[in-house]
């Protein structure tokens, strides 16, 4: 339930940048939700997603390939770029293999967020997720302390 609340929230905060980032709201909105790898984590995002979409009345296509493949994940951002989307989510997993399918629709004039992974070299508008590395630290000194 707690990671369904998640997943709805940052989709949320998503759809929320997205449109206050210019797009016309008088439009039918189309979104495109890239995820990495389908395993029950991304299962829960794809939801949460999907439930905000119908929630906000705008179309929320969720893809992944069928296992882990960036260069497949790319080919179906690449889809989202080509039918112009009003804006796209990805897990750009790995970031930096993702710089340049990012700079290009962000180019063409697509919003794109990321999720989960930092691509900080790309244009992304924003990224959502949590600094990996510092958490494990904060963790582990938060146990020594205990």
């Amino acid at each position: 339930m707690h990671r369904k609340i998640l997943a709805i929230g940052m989709f949320c905060l998503i759809l929320g940048s997205i449109l206050f980032s210019g797009i016309c709201l008088a439009k039918d909105l189309q979104f495109g939700y890239v995820l990495h790898v389908p395993v029950p984590f991304t299962s829960y995002i794809q939801r949460g997603a999907e439930d905000a979409g119908r929630d906000y009345g705008v179309k929320v296509q969720v893809v992944c390939p069928p296992k882990y493949d960036p260069q497949a994940a790319i080919a179906l951002f690449e889809g989202f770029v080509t039918k112009r989307v009003d804006g796209i989510v990805v897990i750009p997993q790995p970031g930096d293999v993702w710089v340049v399918p990012i700079n290009k629709a962000i180019d063409t004039g697509i919003p794109v967020l990321a999720a989960n992974v930092e691509c900080a070299k790309s244009k992304r508008i924003v990224w959502v997720g949590q600094d990996e590395y510092n958490s494990g630290r904060i963790l582990a000194l938060s146990l020594i302390h205990i």
